[in-house]
């Protein structure tokens, strides 16, 4: 969505322009430390919220009033590399609502999952932050892709609308694993569960009772099987040594 918007947005590509024209010539210079942050390589539209934020600091401090600061920098060499942003005053505003109502749409999305009437709340959210025509247009599409998503829910079901979740979850388990598994999962994917839910000693005293080691290696010998590693260990365990009888037949040592 942002690339649509911006890829025939003039201003943007001429903003982007002196950017990169500006983070040139003034990063070796006594103006380093004002100069643009750096921008992935691949997929640069991705930059938008960096190069916005940016923007706006470097506008503040171009029109503040003389601070200590100012010593630290020569304000005709201020100007000549950084006055062209005087000019995309307007441009920033417009683009920093387009950020506000992306931003806040994914972290909607993150926090709460996708469920039905998902759209009706984003929207509660979003109203305040639209001020112009071109923001109404994108808000109609974020809740046209949220509308389409919690479709898929079925009524009482929250759907995960973010992988950070489960990267998160993954993440945790491997800490819980250390090198205990290092290939493959074990038993101590049980210990998932308990990461994802709330734990008392209450609890755990009960769950300790109620399942027994044999019932837990029950279940990973059903459900998990043998794990790669196990399966290493038993291919390329030491046989036992033969020798040859008389008769030819090898018999063990």
């Amino acid at each position: 969505m942002l690339k649509r918007e911006l890829q025939c947005d003039v201003a943007w590509q001429a903003f982007t322009q002196h950017v990169t024209q500006t983070q040139r010539q003034v990063q070796q210079t006594n103006l380093a430390a004002l100069a643009p942050p750096n921008r992935r390589s691949k997929a640069r539209d991705l930059n938008l919220d960096v190069l916005i934020h940016w923007g706006h600091r470097l506008l503040t401090f171009l029109e503040q009033p003389p601070t200590a600061a100012d010593g630290l920098f020569d304000p005709l060499q201020v100007e000549v590399k950084f006055g062209w942003l005087r000019q995309f005053r307007e441009p920033l505003a417009a683009w920093q609502e387009l950020l506000q109502l992306i931003s806040t749409t994914e972290s909607f999305v993150r926090h709460e999952g996708l469920y039905p009437d998902a759209q009706l709340k984003l929207h509660e959210q979003l109203q305040p932050l639209v001020h112009s025509e071109r923001a109404q247009h994108v808000q109609a599409e974020l809740l046209a892709f949220v509308s389409a998503e919690q479709a898929k829910a079925k009524p009482h079901e929250r759907l995960l609308g973010s992988s950070e979740v489960i990267e998160s979850v993954l993440g945790k388990m491997k800490d819980l694993e250390q090198d205990q598994a290092r290939s493959g999962f074990t038993g101590l994917l049980l210990g998932l569960c308990a990461l994802v839910s709330p734990t008392t000693l209450e609890v755990i005293e009960c769950a300790m009772e109620s399942v027994s080691t044999e019932t837990v290696l029950d279940w990973c010998k059903e459900h998990l099987g043998r794990s790669l590693q196990a399966k290493r260990r038993a291919a390329f365990k030491p046989r036992e040594k033969t020798e040859q009888n008389w008769d030819g037949r090898f018999a063990p040592a």
